[in-house]
């Protein structure tokens, strides 16, 4: 049997089928998210942001100084919690898939660890803005 791995999770998974992670991301969001990461006003949104990142994933840039193509655009303070900034640009960064992974497992842990991984995209976006 031909196999592939998840994009998404990394788990290796029967070619010609989705990963269970897509269907479960999916089925947690609300519907109201869903309309909102379909319309036209958030693609425009993503693309400016990966446009500004100029199509790299912006936190390997800043700290590893690596130039790693991004695929994600990913709010830092998620869309459910702070519902005012999810059309802001400026809460927007843009991440590869791998990147994306670990901020999501530091978000999963909370406490600490998400208040750290918020700070540290928070820099980097801090810094894109002044260079």
């Amino acid at each position: 049997m031909l196999t592939k791995i998840c994009q998404n999770c990394g788990r290796v998974i029967p070619q010609g089928t989705r990963c269970l992670c897509r269907n479960d991301y999916n089925q947690t969001r609300k519907k109201q998210q869903t309309d909102f990461y379909w319309s036209a006003r958030w693609h425009k949104l993503a693309e400016a942001c990966r446009a500004r990142a100029l199509y790299r994933d912006e936190y390997l840039a800043y700290y590893e100084h690596r130039a790693v193509p991004g695929r994600i655009a990913h709010h830092i303070y998620p869309a459910d919690e702070r519902p005012e900034l999810k059309a802001s640009l400026d809460n927007l960064i843009f991440l590869s898939d791998s990147m994306h992974r670990r901020v999501h497992l530091a978000y999963k842990a909370g406490g600490k660890e998400k208040e750290n991984m918020i700070e540290k995209l928070l820099r980097v976006r801090e810094g894109t803005l002044k260079g």
